[in-house]
């Protein structure tokens, strides 16, 4: 008797604790914004067009201070991969070009009412599992400026200009260790060639 009380009492604390977590809208697509006419809140290529193309991929990502973000907003609980959290960038053809597909996400260990720091970040997924081995290799990255939002306490979860009304738009760009690569080897060719001359 006593261990199925505890065991009762484990799955309602779980399911407590599951139901305790923030709960958001993930995506960059509402045009409902109060500020959607002068506001953007696209992603942009390393050519400055709109970000298109589903080798493109955008993740949430969460901490308790805009420089301790770290944890990833999940799927749901239960799925907490990388794979499962990621939203991908609408195809080329699209009419909305800049955004992603997105849609619930959890974060974790948060409860109503909590203030946290919310950042996107964004990079190739045909090239890199996740964001950290982009950044790592020197992959097209791009990350917002870290954003404020307070859990709803609502039970119900909550329209997504309330969760993505402080982002602003933000460009993807290869690495600088990249670029200061390049910029050596064109750097050394030069040298080269006038040695030779």
């Amino acid at each position: 008797m006593k261990k199925t009380i505890l065991t009762l009492a484990l799955v309602a604390l779980s399911l407590g604790s599951s139901f305790g977590q923030g709960t958001v809208n993930f995506n960059n697509t509402a045009t409902t914004f109060p500020d959607s006419a002068t506001v953007d809140r696209k992603v942009y290529g390393p050519n400055g067009a709109a970000l298109v193309g589903v080798n493109y991929a955008a993740a949430l990502y969460f901490g308790s201070s805009a420089d301790s973000i770290n944890n990833l907003a999940t799927l749901n609980a239960t799925d907490t991969s990388i794979t499962g959290a990621r939203g991908l960038f609408r195809v080329a053809t699209t009419l909305s070009p800049g955004t992603w597909s997105g849609g619930a996400r959890t974060l974790l260990g948060t409860q109503p009412g909590e203030l946290v720091f919310l950042q996107v970040r964004v990079w190739d997924i045909s090239l890199f599992a996740n964001y950290g081995l982009a950044v790592n290799a020197g992959g097209i990255t791009g990350a917002s400026d870290p954003f404020q939002y307070r859990i709803s306490t609502s039970p119900t979860p909550p329209p997504s200009d309330l969760v993505m009304l402080n982002l602003r738009s933000f460009q993807v760009v290869p690495e600088p260790s990249t670029i200061a690569l390049g910029v050596l080897g064109l750097g050394s060719l030069l040298l080269f060639r006038r040695k030779k001359a």
